[in-house]
């Protein structure tokens, strides 16, 4: 097995490296976007934790109003 085929010094004969080397330009931009990707996921699930937060807050407030108003509704009678 041939341990790295790019080597030029190793003859492994079954190995053709066809593509010209990419310019570092092209690393760059590959790497640039897949850490705004990353980042853009990590965004969106941070907001969907802050929703679910709001949500849950928002159902408590509801319950709480809802004890409090039948409260002061059977206060009433």
């Amino acid at each position: 097995m041939c341990p790295n085929f790019k080597d030029k010094y190793k003859k492994c004969d079954f190995f053709l490296w066809l593509d010209p080397p990419l310019p570092k330009s092209h690393y760059n931009e590959t790497m640039w976007n897949l850490y705004r990707d990353l980042e853009r996921a990590n965004e969106a699930k941070m907001l969907r934790k802050v929703f679910l937060v709001m949500m849950v807050f928002l159902l408590v407030f509801v319950v709480v109003l809802v004890v409090v108003m039948n409260k002061l509704l059977d206060q009433r009678i």
